[in-house]
């Protein structure tokens, strides 16, 4: 039950391929202020980002310092 004011964007990361990205991923992103659900494929390398507000450059920035690489889908 989405909240109307939530944005999601998909995120590929090149790296994404099992739990331990993700536990990575999840660390650096869970904290940025507005996130508010984060959800994971590995077989497509997709990270979903809900926010409550735009925060794309943040998180490229997250996957950028979890030494991974990942562009907006």
């Amino acid at each position: 039950d989405m909240a109307d004011d939530s944005l999601q964007t998909t995120f590929v990361v090149d790296q994404l391929d099992c739990p331990a990205e993700e536990a990575v991923l999840r660390r650096q992103v869970e904290g940025l202020t507005g996130v508010s659900d984060l959800a994971f494929n590995y077989m497509t390398r997709e990270m979903r980002v809900t926010a409550t507000a735009p925060i794309d450059e943040s998180v490229l920035t997250a996957i950028k310092s979890a030494g991974m690489t990942g562009r907006v889908k």
